[in-house]
Parts: C-alpha cells; sequence; structure tokens
C-alpha cells in the first residue's frame, strides 16, 4: 500500500472514533478538521521531513558557509539564502565533498584509458582529469536541512523558481522490493542456479576479488559464516596509524576520502526520521534484507556451507541507507550512497529498492557512477505493474525483473514483478535461499530464530542474482564500460523483447551486438519517428531496423532501414517518415510503436520502444508559496478561476491559471470550498475550529468580503445555477440538527435556508468537495456511505444508501442527471482498507458496484456533463492518478498527466465552443492546466463534398455487437450533440458535443458495457433535430 495512504489511515483512525459518541457536534467538527489538516502532511511518509535536495546552476555554483550552531548562511547565493532563513534553514550540506576527490581519483588512476569508464570521461588522460569533469557536475548539488516543519514538497517548489537553481526536490524515501516469504513460493531455494546455466559460466569465471559489488541496502551482517570472509574492507582504514593505533577506530580519516573509520563501509542512515543519525557500522540490525541481498551476489561459494552466490569470488561493500528501527523497510539518501560506493571503487552497485519518485539527484548520482566505471543495478519493483520504479528506470540503469524459474509456469513473469520497456532483463525471485541474520528481523517476521537461511521472494532478490554475473563479467572483462556489461546482458538473455531472461552462460561465451536505442522520440517538425542508437557491444554483420506499430490508421511508408555494419561504440541516427490520423485521442491512447533491432548473421535481436500518448494535464504553475493546503479551485472560464486555502488564503488569475494574485482574506479561518461567477464576484466557505461558519462574497475581485451567512458549522460546497441562483451545504451545527443546506436568489448577497430538514445520522458529516450538480438534479456524499439527491435544485432531498456505513465516498461525478459515481474508501480495523466505487444510473436513487479501476483510495471527482465525461483523483500503487470515464463509468482510463506527487483535491471545468477546459489542484499546490477538443475521439470527418441537407442516418450493421456506426451530416456549422439513451430515456453516452463545420460526419459507437436491448441514439444540430433506434443483441 502507497505510503500516504497508510499514514492518512492511522490519522481517520482517530477520527472515526472521535466521531462514535456523537451527541457533542464540536467533537465531531474538530475530528474532521483534524482529517484535512493531516491529508496534506501524508505524503511526508515517503520523503525525508526536513530536508530538500537543491543542485544550482553551473554559473551560481560556490561553496556555502553556515553558522556553527543552528545557524544561517552568512554567504552564498543571497536568495536562497533568504528563502530558506524562513524555513529555519540550519545546514547545509554538500553531495561532494573535496575529501571526496583524492579518494576518486584513486579509483580512476586504474581505469585511465582501459575504456571501462563512461562516455563523459572516455578521454580523459589523467585521473584529475576525469575527476574533475566529473565532479564538475555532482558538486553543485546540496542537501538543505531546516527546522521550520514545511512540507519538503512544498518548500522544493518555492526553490525551483529561483533564477539560481536547476531543480529542488523533496530527499525522497524508497522501499525495499521484498515479497513477503510465503512456503506456496516452493522449498529448494537454490535451484535457480541450473535454469540460468551460471554453473557452465562459472567454468568461464567465478569472479575476482578484486571486483567489488556494492550493496546499497539495510546493511550487511558481517558475522555470517557465508559472508564473514566476503566483506570489502576499505585499504586506507585498515592497519595501524604513524602512532600504532588501529584505523579502523582511531577518530581519523586515514584515507582522506571524507568519512572517519569507514574500514566497511558506510551507515548513511542509522537512526532518526527528521535528523539521520550516521556512523561507521553499517550492521544489518532491524531488517535482514541487505544481508540478504549480498548473500546472493557474494555469499562465500564453494566453501562446503549455507548457499552459492552468483558473483562466487566477487567480494561486497556495505553501504547502509536504511532498514532502521523506525523505518525498517525503508531506504534514503540513494545518491550519497552511490557516490560513496563508486567513488570508493565499487564495480557494480545494487539497488533492491525502488519507487515511484523520480529524483533527479539520483539520477545524476546514477550517471556520475557510471561515468565512474560502475554499473548500477536496480530492482524493477514489485507492484507487478508497467509503471516505472525508481532508479531502476534511469537511462543508465540496469533494471532487473523477476521471473519464475521452476514449476508448471516457468519461464513467466513473476506476478509480482513490474514489467514493461524500462525492464531490462529478469532473473529468478521466488523462494529464492540466501543468507539472513541469526537474530529476530523483519524478513523474518520480527521472530527470535536461530536460523542463518530463508527463502525470500521478489525483485529485491532477482536483481543481485544479476548484479553477480555483472561481477563475473566484470572479472572477465576488466576493461568492459558498465554500458557494454548491460548490454551483453541483454543481449544474450533468451526470451523475447519483453521478457529477457538471463543465460549466464551466454553472457559469458557469446560476444555479439548490444544496440540501443537511447533517444527515440517523434519530431513534429518532419513528422517522424527519430532514433538514435549505439552500438556498446561487438560489431554488427548487417544490422536491420523495423518500426511498427498497433495504432489503427498509422501509415510508415518506408518501415525498414538497413546500416550493415555498425562498430563497437559506434552511433548512429535513423528517419522513419510517420503519418498520424487526426482522429487520434494521445491523452488516453496507448500509441505504442516498436523498432526491432536485428543483426541475422550474429543472431541478435532486441526492440525499443516509444509511447506517443501525451499527457493531457499538463503542470501550469506551483502555487506552495501561498499555501501547501489547497481544498479547493474554481474554473470561471478559460482564463479567470479562484482557489482557496488554509488560513484564509483566496487566489485568483486572470491569465487562465499562468499567474496567480493573492487577495484580500475574508477570514483567517481555513477556507474550504469557493465558486465564482466572474473575476470580481466570488464566494468562500470555512469550517473554523470552533462557534459558526460563515459564507463570505466579494464583489470587487477580492479587495473586499462581505459576511452574508453564518448558519453553517463547517461549508463543505458551493454550487451556482445562474448568476443569481445558488446553494451551499454545511455540516449539521448540532447533534439534533440535519445537514445545513441555504439557497440565494440574489448572487449570493443574501442566503435562506431550504424549508425540508435533511437529517444526517449519528457521527455523520459531508465531505469537501463531494457535491454536485446537472441542471437540477444534484448530489452530495457522507462518511457513512450515504449519497443525498434532489431533483429540484435542491429544495428536497432524499437519500440513498450507496455503501457501507464505514465508507467515506468523497468523490461524487455525474456526466448526466441520470449516471454518474460516487467514489471513495472503506475504513476498516482501523486502516483504510480498500477503494470504493459505486454507480448510479438512475439520479442517484439506487446504485450498484461497476468494474473499478485499481486504486488504493478515490478522494476527488467531477463530471463534465457537455461532453459525458467523469473524472477521479485516485491513489494506485504507483502514486497519485487521475482517472477518466468516457461512458459514463462502465469503463475507465488511466489519463496522462504531468507526474504527479500529490493526489488532486478538486477539479474544475468549463466548456467552451469546441474546446473543454480544466484545471486540477493538488492539496501541496500542483496546478494542472488541460485543454482538449470536445469531441469523442471516434468521430470523424468523411467525405468532401458538402451536404445540402441535415440528415441522421440508420446505424450499420443494426442489430449490432458490440460496435456500430452512425453517420450524419450538416449543411452548414452547426453546435452538435449526438446522444445514446437507453428505452428509459437515461443517457447512456455522448459521442460527440461541441461545435462542426459542414460536412459529413462517421462515430464509432461501443456499447461492450450495456446489456441488450433497444437503444436510441438523438442528433441535434441548430434546431435540428432527429432520433433513431438501434438494437444490441448479444
Amino acid at each position: 500500500m502507497h505510503t500516504r495512504i497508510v499514514f492518512l489511515a492511522l490519522v481517520l483512525v482517530g477520527v472515526f472514533a472521535a466521531l462514535v459518541p456523537a451527541q457533542e457536534r464540536t467533537s465531531l467538527r474538530a475530528s474532521k478538521i483534524k482529517a484535512l489538516r493531516h491529508a496534506s502532511s501524508a505524503t511526508l511518509s515517503d520523503m525525508m521531513e526536513g530536508i530538500v535536495v537543491v543542485k544550482l546552476k553551473g554559473e551560481s555554483a560556490r561553496p556555502f558557509e553556515v553558522q556553527a550552531t543552528r545557524a544561517k548562511v552568512e554567504r552564498g547565493l543571497a536568495t536562497l539564502q533568504a528563502t530558506m532563513r524562513s524555513h529555519g534553514l540550519w545546514k547545509i550540506e554538500p553531495l561532494w565533498k573535496a575529501e571526496y576527490e583524492n579518494k576518486l581519483r584513486q579509483t580512476l588512476a586504474t581505469r585511465i584509458g582501459t575504456g571501462e569508464l563512461g562516455e563523459a570521461i572516455l578521454t580523459a588522460r589523467t585521473p584529475s582529469e576525469a575527476a574533475a569533469r566529473l565532479c564538475s557536475d555532482i558538486s553543485r548539488i546540496y542537501y538543505l536541512h531546516y527546522s521550520g516543519g514545511t512540507n519538503p514538497a512544498a518548500v522544493a517548489a518555492e526553490l525551483s523558481k529561483l533564477p539560481e537553481v536547476e531543480y529542488a526536490e523533496p530527499s525522497y524515501i524508497y522501499s525495499l522490493s521484498l515479497v513477503p516469504n510465503d512456503s506456496a513460493y516452493g522449498t529448494r531455494g537454490q535451484d535457480f542456479f541450473d535454469y540460468h546455466n551460471i554453473p557452465q559460466a562459472w567454468d568461464v569465471s567465478t569472479g575476482s576479488a578484486n571486483v567489488v559489488i556494492a550493496i546499497l541496502d539495510t546493511g550487511i551482517e558481517f558475522d555470517h559464516p557465508d559472508l564473514q570472509d566476503k566483506i570489502w574492507t576499505n585499504p586506507g582504514e585498515t592497519g595501524t596509524d604513524a602512532q600504532g593505533r588501529d584505523k579502523r577506530s582511531n577518530g581519523i580519516d586515514d584515507d582522506g576520502n571524507g568519512f572517519i573509520d569507514d574500514w566497511r563501509g558506510w551507515d548513511f542512515w542509522e537512526s532518526g526520521t527528521t535528523t539521520a543519525t550516521r556512523d561507521n557500522n553499517p550492521l544489518d540490525e532491524f531488517s535482514g534484507h541487505g544481508t540478504g541481498t549480498a548473500g546472493l551476489a557474494g555469499a562465500s561459494t564453494n566453501n562446503g556451507i549455507g548457499i552459492a552466490s552468483t558473483g562466487f569470488n566477487c567480494r561486497v561493500m556495505a553501504v547502509k541507507l536504511g532498514g532502521t528501527r523506525e523505518r525498517v523497510r525503508n531506504v534514503a539518501f540513494i545518491d550519497q550512497g552511490i557516490i560513496y560506493a563508486a567513488t570508493n571503487g565499487a564495480n557494480i552497485i545494487n539497488s533492491s529498492f525502488g519507487g515511484p519518485n523520480r529524483s533527479r539527484a539520483i539520477e545524476d548520482a546514477v550517471n556520475f557512477a557510471t561515468n565512474a566505471g560502475a554499473l548500477v543495478v536496480a530492482a524493477s519493483g514489485n507492484s507487478g505493474s508497467e509503471a516505472p520504479s525508481y532508479p531502476a528506470a534511469y537511462t543508465n540503469a540496469l533494471s532487473v525483473g523477476a521471473v519464475l524459474h521452476s514449476g508448471p509456469n516457468i519461464g513467466q513473469r513473476a506476478p509480482f514483478s513490474n514489467f514493461g520497456s524500462t525492464v531490462n532483463v529478469y532473473a529468478a525471485g521466488s523462494a529464492i535461499l540466501t543468507t539472513v541474520p541469526g537474530r529476530a528481523v523483519d524478513v523474518k517476521d520480527g521472530r527470535f530464530a536461530s536460523e542463518l537461511y530463508i527463502q525470500l521472494s521478489g525483485t529485491s532478490f532477482a536483481c543481485p542474482i544479476i548484479a553477480g554475473i555483472a561481477g563475473l563479467i566484470k572479472a572477465h572483462h576488466p576493461t568492459w564500460s558498465p554500458q557494454r556489461i548491460a548490454t551483453q546482458l541483454r543481449a544474450t538473455a533468451f526470451g523475447p523483447a519483453s521478457l529477457r531472461i538471463l543465460d549466464a552462460n551466454a553472457a559469458l561465451r557469446r560476444t555479439v551486438p548490444g544496440l540501443v536505442a537511447f533517444d527515440l522520440r517523434y519530431d513534429d517538425q518532419s513528422s517522424s519517428i527519430i532514433a538514435r542508437i549505439a552500438n556498446y557491444n561487438a560489431p554488427t554483420a548487417n544490422a536491420e531496423f523495423l518500426l511498427s506499430t498497433t495504432v489503427p490508421g498509422v501509415s510508415i511508408p518506408t518501415p525498414r532501414i538497413t546500416r550493415g555494419v555498425i562498430n563497437t561504440g559506434d552511433t548512429i541516427t535513423l528517419s522513419f517518415q510517420v503519418s498520424l490520423p487526426s482522429t487520434i485521442d494521445f491523452t488516453t491512447t496507448t500509441a505504442l510503436f516498436r523498432l526491432d533491432m536485428v543483426d541475422n548473421p550474429s543472431n541478435y535481436s532486441d526492440a525499443a520502444f516509444l509511447d506517443l500518448s501525451r499527457p493531457a494535464w499538463l503542470e501550469q504553475v506551483r502555487l506552495a508559496q501561498f499555501s501547501t493546503d489547497f481544498h479547493a479551485v474554481k474554473l470561471v472560464n478559460r482564463n479567470v478561476a479562484w482557489a482557496c486555502a488554509d488560513a484564509g488564503v483566496v487566489i485568483r488569475t486572470l491569465d487562465g491559471g499562468r499567474t496567480w494574485t493573492r487577495v484580500a482574506s475574508p477570514t483567517s479561518n481555513n477556507l474550504y470550498c469557493i465558486n465564482a461567477l466572474s473575476e470580481n464576484i466570488a464566494i468562500v466557505g470555512d469550517g473554523p475550529d470552533s462557534g459558526p461558519a460563515k459564507l463570505y462574497r466579494t464583489t470587487d475581485g477580492g479587495q473586499t468580503w462581505q459576511e452574508v451567512n453564518a448558519s453553517g458549522s463547517f461549508w463543505n460546497a458551493i454550487h451556482f445555477f445562474d448568476a443569481q441562483n445558488a446553494i451551499a451545504q454545511s455540516d449539521a451545527v448540532s447533534a439534533t440538527d440535519g445537514f445545513v443546506l441555504v439557497k440565494t436568489t440574489d448572487g449570493g448577497a443574501s442566503w435562506a435556508p431550504i424549508s425540508q430538514t435533511v437529517s444526517a445520522g449519528s457521527g455523520e458529516f459531508g465531505l469537501v468537495g463531494s457535491f454536485q450538480f446537472v441542471g437540477n438534479s444534484g448530489w452530495f456524499g457522507t462518511n457513512k456511505g450515504r449519497v443525498l439527491y434532489s431533483t429540484d435544485a435542491g429544495n428536497t432531498w432524499n437519500s440513498a444508501t450507496a455503501a457501507g456505513s464505514n465508507d467515506w465516498l468523497i468523490a461524487i461525478a455525474f456526466s448526466a442527471a441520470n449516471t454518474g459515481v460516487a467514489g471513495g474508501y472503506t475504513l476498516q480495523n482501523q486502516q483504510i482498507a480498500n477503494s470504493v466505487l459505486r454507480r448510479s444510473a438512475d439520479g442517484g436513487r439506487t446504485w450498484t458496484t461497476p468494474t473499478a479501476p485499481s486504486a488504493l483510495a478515490f478522494f476527488s471527482g467531477a463530471g463534465v456533463p457537455e461532453v459525458g465525461q467523469l473524472w477521479l483523483s485516485a491513489f494506485s500503487s504507483q502514486g497519485p492518478v487521475i482517472f477518466t470515464s468516457r461512458d459514463a463509468g462502465l469503463t475507465w482510463l488511466v489519463h496522462n498527466s504531468t507526474p504527479l506527487t500529490d493526489a488532486v483535491t478538486s477539479f474544475s471545468f468549463v466548456v467552451e465552443t469546441d474546446t473543454v477546459f480544466g484545471l486540477a489542484l493538488t492539496n501541496d499546490g500542483l496546478l494542472l492546466r488541460y485543454a482538449q477538443p470536445a469531441r469523442a475521439s471516434s468521430v470523424r470527418e468523411i467525405g468532401t463534398e458538402r451536404p445540402q441537407t441535415f440528415k441522421l442516418e440508420q446505424n450499420y450493421p443494426n442489430p449490432f455487437n458490440p460496435t456500430t456506426t452512425i453517420v450524419y451530416q450538416l449543411p452548414v456549422a452547426s453546435e452538435v450533440s449526438l446522444k445514446v439513451y437507453d428505452i428509459l430515456g437515461r443517457e447512456v453516452a455522448t459521442l460527440f458535443r461541441g461545435r462542426q463545420n459542414a460536412g459529413r460526419y462517421q462515430a464509432q459507437f461501443n456499447a461492450t458495457q450495456l446489456s441488450s436491448g433497444m437503444y436510441f441514439y438523438r442528433l441535434q444540430a441548430g434546431n435540428y433535430v432527429e432520433t433513431k433506434k438501434m438494437i444490441l443483441i448479444k
């Protein structure tokens, strides 16, 4: 489960417990406010508190100076100093220290001129020159420690705007790629050696003690009998110093690498949650995970005890990045660990962890290691999806998935393993027998047990199998670069391009080409797919390249290009002309292209993939300078929008969201809902800790505000029917009252309660933003699984039980007056147990459970009835995500967006002419903008002649199953609506809504999710209206 959801569950537990004695309404309100306040801080569980990572632009980088105590920066970049001073800056820590360079020069001295360094420094003539090139980039990265308590994502967003800053980001925490031990995975645990032909590989190479595999993990159990003789020791920190003292404990940095007494590695995160404690003892104290990965890569082999490792004679370096008592399954400070390992001579760096957060600092560190001659091998992740996991998905990392190596499904991807174009090679990862500490640790489920070997599963344990074989290749080919070793492992693997399985024997014996498409993109100007391809391995004899796609309607006039001989180290550029049909909606379509790379004389083949899907939701701006606790955004038109946040913050934009201005605050209370009629008129509602909740109105663009209502306890939503009429909804004021619903008929200047008492159950309240109207039909959800619905503009309300009494229906979205969804999450046993999604086809009277998108919890929703769209914000196992439905909630698509660090808390849409405009705002202040044509992708123009009359033709085929074609024509440009209804008159699909020029059009209707029966399709174009019948037979 994503860490944010777990944290939020714990917050909500306190809320739910407080609701039980519901006679005290103040307690109810306090509990609700507590949940809302903590929701924004929930993301802290996947980042270090009080730390941001900043990289300065090249022309701005120079050393910082800070005071010795909780100090402020005295010198350096004045702008950055001033910004961080307000956040309580107390320490600035460079990722690269001057002391590191001495050690780096020693490491590079043996690699200069051998070909084993990366391209960036391959031509360096001396260790000093090579080190200088490497340091010039990495030395501009700093860790900024602060004590102000502000969310690191918000601080990073603020710093990113500074002209001196290249990037700023949180210091991310990653999860170990471990699947809990399960006896069903098998009992042998070491039978993967034969499957991967490893014994035959050992006939070629058994590795070397000179090859070091760094284990970036939770530490290593140094006294384990299968590991104690295989631990790397730092030669500069062993022996005795000039005074006869043991260098391992003399308190001096004897080798000048910046780390005192690091004689067998370093512990970057021994303990702590806000300030990390570090020392020179990278012992695997609480987890056992690091000991397990170390055993598979480097346990003593052929020693008569325990297990064998793939790396045989290679040694392992302990670099501890976590596994603390407090965060036993997490690691952090990845970039620092990679720099340490590469600088101190590691050849291979094993990283059996990952997560959805892409860090540019870690990517810079991976590139640094690659150029220094160290290959980073990383676990692809255990979510069983195509979602990229980092660091595995970085270009210069070798990503490892897991395959089933025995049983009836041998050769298939392990169900837990990630897959897709970012995964390079697969190895056994199910029930692998490996080393563990002989005490109670996490991988033993915390049991005190003396066993030294257990079976573990996950891509965590496939990863060191590959790392060990990479060590064998390095020992056999000491001058090979990291890219060549990585390419050799994939090029000699067996299986299709989508599932390349390790063949260790071939990796040690065969020499084949290794073609890598390191730049594959679509060029709009030339309408071409451009491929830049490098050959990192043996020369080709007759290289051929074939571009293909499964996207309908795409034309590739010349799909095949032959290039013949491509020598080792050469790079070529290919261009394929591509014709893309205008009807493809690339925001929801997976437009996948495949480039096959073949050299038949050497029996070599591989493939690269390009997805032309593009994000419809693009980052517009970050608003963290105003607040990191936003609750609502309202788009008035394509240019004007308002948003509100905690502490009375109200902001406004007049240019479509590019720039925002803070207006006057109507109150110091938190503001949870907002609506607006223009750039001058807006209404907000608050949710105070105590006392009445109030509505405030401005008519002068936020310069002044007037209190217009004080009858609520916590305002959840405001909706305008038109410029004069609106409705607002609040929680009950006391335990005996119902929900507060007030209406206005004068544009919000005055409000009066509706005549009906809308009952609220014990401990029941509404949810911020869970409120929508389509025409006169409206709905709002509660924390007790109920949906209240109205059909008369909110004058009267009925209720329906849509879900269970522990279900929080925090997202309401309707695409028509009859069809919509209610989503949220279930609280069970004091945790968020699962997501909840219900669908109604009768205006909210009854609810069913549809096929739901995969999510841990839904957090907000919106409907756009003008075009029949539904939107949901959610957390999935890969992090925040946006889903959309074009068929009234029957099927869902992941909608491509700018990567999110937080879930969207509020959507707002307007439809103008032929375009849908939208804004999506996350709690921490990331604003996304959406602008797409208001038409279904299945509608296209056919023919070139201009029709003389309006006409709607009979669909064909008819009857149909499940698709049919509908053709219509327009003699003049018109506002067009093409919709489908069931026999009861309920809208089931919007095929098109918007303006079209004169012409003849064809629409494809897919009724896969509908049941057999009679349906009606209706065309309205200006004053022309026509309806026809069609029959679906399944």
